[in-house]
This record gives structure tokens, sequence and C-alpha cells, in this order.
């Protein structure tokens, strides 16, 4: 089955090279923290294959906000 879903994550810090992605900080004031939606990404994830633009990138970055999360 293929599911997409996206949502902004609030970093808790400044966002860096808004002048690339164009997301600033006021975009992300609102949005959930990592630890927020951390479960619905492992529910989501679980038993899939996630595709993405930079997955590298993307599977390096969850890996280390999973663990950050314990």
């Amino acid at each position: 089955m293929e599911k997409t879903w996206d949502t902004l994550i609030n970093p808790e810090c400044a966002i860096a090279n808004s002048s690339v992605h164009k997301i600033t900080d006021v975009d992300v004031a609102q949005a959930p923290t990592f630890a927020d939606i951390a479960n619905t990404v492992a529910l989501l994830l679980a038993g899939r294959m996630m595709v993405a633009h930079n997955a590298s990138f993307e599977q390096r970055f969850l890996r280390q906000e999973f663990a950050r999360l314990g």
C-alpha cells in the first residue's frame, strides 16, 4: 500500500538556510516537535520502505532523533 504523509517539525532552534528551502522560523513556530510525532512516524514506517529525495540523509536524521528520544 502506498501512503503519503508530511508535516513541518519545530526543531526548537533557529531555521538555517531559509533562502534555499523557504521554510522560516515563523512557519514552524506552531508545528509539532519530533517528540510529538515520533510514534506516528514509527507506525507509518513500520514494515514499509521510505522513499525520499535524499533518503540517506532522512534515514540518518530519523535514527538520530529516535535515539535522542530513547
